[in-house]
């Protein structure tokens, strides 16, 4: 999560008027966590990184939040972390 918030200037400077999404997923000492980082565009649209990581961390037994740009989940069943980025992905993407 700090990478991606250390690295959020660049994507606002860079691709400011680009849609594009950061999904992530990983597991640490057991523990699954997901990240989102969205652009302005597809915050424009709509989307809400909290709303989307809030929803998905219910399938690693978890829970989390954030801002519209971005968001953490932390969790307890790091079987669920495939299925919760692909629901993040299919949300971004329908």
């Amino acid at each position: 999560p700090n990478e991606l918030r250390n690295a959020l200037p660049i994507f606002k400077g860079k691709f400011a008027d680009k849609e594009f999404a950061v999904v992530g997923g990983t597991t640490f000492n057991g523990k699954p966590t997901i990240s989102v980082v969205l652009s302005q565009p597809l915050m424009d649209k709509g989307l809400h990184a909290g709303n989307l990581v809030k929803a998905a961390a219910k399938l690693i037994q978890g829970g989390g939040g954030g801002q519209a740009q971005l968001a953490t989940a932390g969790g307890k069943d790091a079987s669920g972390l495939n299925a919760a980025v692909d629901q993040i992905i299919a949300e971004i993407t329908k």
